[in-house]
């Protein structure tokens, strides 16, 4: 079971504007991941301020899934105990607990992408386990439109279809900074 952490220690690098802040993290933490039992591993799509802030909870088990180097650097320096992988078919395969989608897409080599396509990985090959949470950060800009751009809320809406479609609804709505959706099947 993860510790009881008051406060979230600040993060030791520089916030950048897609980066949850330690403002935003705090009603996650009081909310959401406190009364957790036996959430004992995290799976992160994305890595970096927020692996830093999740990684307080003390999961026995973490792996974060992440192509930016500099992330992957940075990460592996302040946080040496979360697995960092570069490809979801390099996810360590068990039954995670706890998911954290970090953002509302991610990028690499093959371009930009809504994350919700590793999410739809991991639930197809069995990564997720049937009582776990599933975070979603930047769930307020999904849920209004990215930037009040519609058409990025019509692909955005995939996340809400993706959820339904595998059981699992909303039961927090985080609406600090760009905001967290908490998903659960029961």
């Amino acid at each position: 079971m993860g510790m009881r952490v008051k406060v979230l220690k600040p993060c030791p690098w520089k916030w950048t504007r897609w980066s949850p802040s330690r403002i935003e993290m705090n009603p996650l933490f009081k909310r959401v991941l406190h009364g957790l039992k036996d959430c004992d591993s995290m799976l992160e799509f994305g890595c970096g301020m927020s692996t830093w802030y999740l990684n307080q909870y003390g999961f026995k088990s973490y792996t974060a899934v992440e192509t930016y180097e500099p992330n992957m650097i940075r990460v592996k320096e302040v946080c040496p105990n979360v697995n960092i992988v570069d490809k979801w078919t390099s996810i360590p395969v068990m039954r995670y607990k706890c998911i954290f989608v970090d953002s509302k897409e991610g990028g690499g080599v093959t371009g930009r992408w809504v994350r919700e396509k590793p999410l739809i990985y991991a639930l197809d090959n069995n990564l997720v386990d049937d009582s776990a949470i599933v975070i979603v950060h930047d769930y307020k800009r999904i849920k209004q439109g990215v930037d009040g751009n519609l058409k990025w809320r019509k692909r955005l809406n995939g996340w809400i279809t993706t959820m339904d479609k595998y059981g699992w609804k909303i039961k927090h709505e985080i609406m600090v900074g760009r905001g967290f959706g908490v998903y659960s099947k029961d």
